[in-house]
């Protein structure tokens, strides 16, 4: 693949597609795991990790429009630092739910931690599986919004598993 590379900008191209595909065959995939042993979250979760092939990339007519080489360049920037934020929030998760899994028992910063690594999982999940990085910066809020959406509590969710939890101990 690296011979028919025609131009530097071709490069951060593929550069961006190596980064998706390790950013998301690895920690998003490892954040996945740790995530799904987490019960009784209140929150929309959209997340889940499928396998995706991102050795195949199709080089855009529009490579070397600046601006398009501007949305790849903070795309990749902005996958990177959202690289990093996730390994750290996924060792902190770990380490929490060694203690508990149920996250209406969990302590409020321990509930911080698990919104946290979701919002930056998400983030990823969104910028690897779409093409969102040929109009990043257009739209790199409205994935934020959306994100924040996802995290807000949902009374009717807070509310099935408080009564749950009153069956659950009833029955004991």
């Amino acid at each position: 693949m690296e011979d028919i590379l025609v131009s530097k900008d071709d490069e951060n191209l593929i550069n961006l597609f190596r980064l998706k595909n390790r950013v998301y065959n690895e920690t998003f995939k490892s954040y996945i795991f740790i995530f799904n042993q987490i019960k009784n979250i209140n929150f929309s979760s959209k997340i889940k990790y499928e396998d995706i092939d991102f050795t195949t990339i199709i080089l855009d007519k529009n490579i070397n429009n600046p601006s398009f080489q501007d949305n790849i360049s903070m795309s990749f920037d902005t996958l990177d630092f959202l690289n990093v934020e996730l390994n750290e929030k996924t060792q902190k998760l770990t380490e929490i739910i060694a203690i508990c899994k149920d996250y209406s028992k969990l302590k409020k910063e321990d509930k911080e931690v698990v919104k946290d690594s979701y919002f930056f999982a998400r983030y990823i999940q969104i910028l690897c599986t779409t093409n969102y990085y040929k109009y990043y910066l257009d739209n790199y809020f409205h994935i934020y919004a959306s994100i924040e959406d996802e995290l807000q509590s949902s009374f009717w969710l807070s509310f099935k598993i408080y009564i749950r939890n009153i069956l659950k101990y009833r029955t004991k």
